[in-house]
């Protein structure tokens, strides 16, 4: 209704319908410079500032008002009417619009009968999918078209290929029960004899053409040859044509991905399937299906599939660059190069090379520094993915969804200022499948890390003196570890008010190589048994992260996170790889707080020297609630509450506090509100969000639980793009 009667009015605040900006530039140099001459500076402001107003027959409320009563029968609200009237303001010349809006009783659906030969008709109540309209359901023509598609959708994975949703009749009657519809809903007598009859796949070809773009196909343009392929060959009494000196990728790959073959019924499905198959592996520009009937008599049931495909330009570069300020007085900026070959190998891969580089010099000493040591950090890695799974045996097997893999090495030198010079390497390998629209599985079978402490500086070492887990967590170790994803999300069902997302990961390190020292005739339970000189770290590690959105209103929601975590060291190590351990505050956390400003428990830093090295933890607890609301166009509005912390799993008293338990659970959660601000760009959301902190999980002084004493010191900015959850 809204989207019917809203109207921005003139000098409208942000689009809005009906808040206007008290400076009305335009409208004033409009009225002020619209009946003198255009000359000179009387023409640069009327160009530049003018704003023709906006009168009332140009909003036409009377049209407005026949939409709008239309939408309300369209929605079962048949006896529902709207109309305006026009309200005097102080100027007269100024008229504001009023719109009256009677929905009156809705129309529910009595009985719906489908009267469809016995066959289609099975099929409309075996489809999985649900039906949109039901006995007791308000009528709606949305709803109708849906169910038409519905009934369509399950009649083309099931043969019938020229079905269409003009071939679906309904007829109803709203007069013989008061505020009720009795629905038949049958086919078109007069749709053609073709629609009912079911069609089989018959031979398959494709044709690949190079990109347009291109040398080779610049000169086939100047040529005319943009249609001539230049051979062409047989793979699974599929014809195969292609431009170029050899054929593009090799076919046993292009057809992974195809989900049906010849001599099967026509299935929709498979042939959208099949086109999501193709458009995952990012090296088509063009891709386009036609099937045509191998005769025209009244007897034909099979449709040969042509398969028209346009390389792409396969060669990618992406940089990035920013420049960032932190608030222990670093400054610098980062730079991330990234050059990607698509179908690298002729098997739809992709290779890409990344170069990372960034430098970060101290705006003034710190600690009683004698010399500024400026931070840097230098990284590249290389990965090969692939839009299929590349493994023995498994890579032969036909997916209904679409698979990945992806190797990937890197190395990264990193020199933090006053602390230390640490050199890591990263060689992993990660397969990622779906079993159903909802359900997704990542696996990695093996992930090495290699962290090498290259330097330390007095003040470090000062720190690990007191911090033997510290110590322990950087020291130089090997991690060699296996983990599995499993991801849940229901987004994309938009019939759903509540949607949901859930994603748990359990990740091990150093099992299988303690075993395998086992058998060598190593002790199982002894400490520090190394790989390659170097000791392994032996961990036990999940991660469950629960997100909720329960969509109140069109434009209003409520969006809930829960995400737990923990890590259990046992066997070969004490202490968890410090590139494991969790921490918590920033723009997508607890927001009141900074990043890595809070916990272990109630441990707080009061003399400065753990900086923010001794801020995680071995467990995690992190809750979040946001109602989202619009506020004008594209501005969007929330309220927050967030709580959470680390935790100590050992019970040590290197860091006083630290451990789940002291001090009691509830106080050791810090907790914060605040409100924030949405930009939406539609392919871009800029965030800006007020953190107020309610109460911090350390002693600050104040024996009650709002123990934040200063409010500057309760206050957090944060700027970010997109959601935080």
């Amino acid at each position: 209704m809204k989207a019917a009667l809203d109207y921005a009015p003139n000098g409208a605040l942000l689009g809005s319908s009906y808040a206007r900006s008290p400076f009305q530039l335009g409208l004033w140099t409009y009225n002020a410079l619209a009946d003198k001459p255009r000359k000179g500076l009387n023409k640069w402001l009327f160009n530049s500032f003018a704003s023709a107003p906006i009168t009332i027959s140009q909003v036409s409320p009377e049209t407005r008002v026949k939409v709008a009563t239309n939408l309300l029968q369209n929605y079962g609200y048949f006896r529902g009417n709207v109309d305006y009237q026009l309200v005097d303001q102080r100027r007269p010349q100024k008229k504001k619009i009023e719109y009256d809006v009677n929905l009156g009783q809705p129309y529910l659906f009595d009985s719906i009968r489908y009267a469809f030969p016995e066959e289609q008709d099975s099929l409309i109540h075996v489809t999985k999918e649900e039906p949109y309209i039901r006995r007791g359901s308000q009528f709606s023509t949305l709803n109708l078209t849906n169910e038409k598609t519905r009934i369509v959708n399950s009649f083309r994975n099931n043969g019938y290929y020229y079905y269409r949703p003009d071939y679906v009749r309904y007829f109803a009657d709203s007069t013989n029960i008061p505020y009720r519809v009795t629905l038949l809903v049958a086919p078109d007598l007069d749709m053609p004899e073709k629609a009912n009859r079911k069609f089989y796949f018959g031979t398959v070809s494709a044709y690949i053409r190079q990109n347009m773009r291109s040398e080779e196909g610049r000169m086939r343009r100047q040529n005319r040859t943009t249609n001539i392929y230049d051979d062409s060959l047989m793979e699974r009494s599929i014809k195969v044509a292609y431009q170029g000196k050899k054929m593009p990728i090799v076919p046993r790959v292009l057809f992974k991905n195809f989900k049906f073959w010849r001599r099967r019924v026509y299935d929709q499905s498979k042939v959208d399937q099949t086109l999501t198959n193709l458009h995952s592996m990012d090296i088509f520009s063009n891709i386009k299906f036609s099937f045509i009937p191998r005769d025209t008599t009244s007897v034909n049931d099979t449709l040969d599939v042509r398969l028209d495909l346009t390389m792409d330009q396969l060669l990618d570069v992406e940089a990035n660059f920013n420049i960032t300020q932190k608030s222990n007085a670093q400054i610098g900026p980062n730079l991330g190069l990234t050059f990607s070959k698509r179908n690298a190998f002729r098997h739809g891969e992709t290779l890409s090379v990344g170069l990372k580089g960034s430098y970060e010099w101290q705006t003034r000493t710190q600690f009683g520094a004698p010399k500024r040591i400026d931070s840097y950090e230098l990284g590249a890695d290389i990965s090969l993915s692939y839009p299929w799974i590349a493994f023995p045996w498994l890579n032969k097997r036909f997916y209904k969804y679409p698979t990945w893999t992806k190797f990937r090495l890197s190395a990264d030198q990193l020199n933090r200022a006053n602390y230390y010079r640490l050199m890591s390497f990263i060689a992993e390998a990660t397969y990622g499948f779906q079993t159903s629209r909802s359900w997704k599985h990542e696996l990695s079978p093996l992930t090495i890390s290699y962290n090498k402490m290259q330097e330390t500086t007095e003040r470090f070492d000062s720190i690990m003196r007191h911090n033997q887990a510290l110590f322990a967590a950087l020291d130089d170790r090997f991690i060699p570890a296996m983990q599995y994803s499993i991801i849940y999300d229901n987004v994309w069902n938009k019939r759903i008010a509540h949607s949901m997302h859930f994603e748990g990961t359990v990740k091990e390190s150093g099992n299988l190589l303690n075993l395998t020292n086992k058998f060598l005739g190593f002790d199982y339970y002894e400490k520090d048994k190394k790989l390659l000189w170097t000791p392994y770290s032996q961990f036990l590690k999940f991660v469950c992260t629960l997100k909720n959105t329960f969509h109140l209103t069109a434009k209003t929601s409520l969006a809930t996170r829960v995400q737990l975590g923990g890590i259990w060291t046992y066997g070969n190590s004490d202490w968890a790889p410090y590139s494991e351990l969790f921490y918590i505050g920033g723009a997508n956390s607890v927001r009141a707080f900074a990043v890595r400003s809070i916990g272990p428990g109630r441990y707080r830093d009061k003399d400065g020297d753990g900086s923010y090295l001794d801020r995680s933890g071995d467990m995690k607890l992190e809750l979040n609630a946001e109602y989202r609301f619009p506020i004008i166009q594209e501005i969007q509005g929330a309220l927050f509450l967030d709580a959470g912390n680390v935790w100590l799993m050992h019970g040590e008293d290197y860091i006083e506090g630290g451990k789940l338990g002291d001090g009691g659970f509830f106080n050791t959660l810090a907790v914060g509100t605040g409100f924030g601000i949405r930009y939406d760009l539609t392919y871009l959301l800029l965030r800006l969000d007020l953190g107020i902190g309610i109460h911090a999980p350390y002693d600050t002084g104040k024996s009650s639980y709002l123990n934040i004493s200063k409010f500057k010191d309760a206050v957090a900015f944060h700027f970010a793009i997109g959601y935080p959850f």
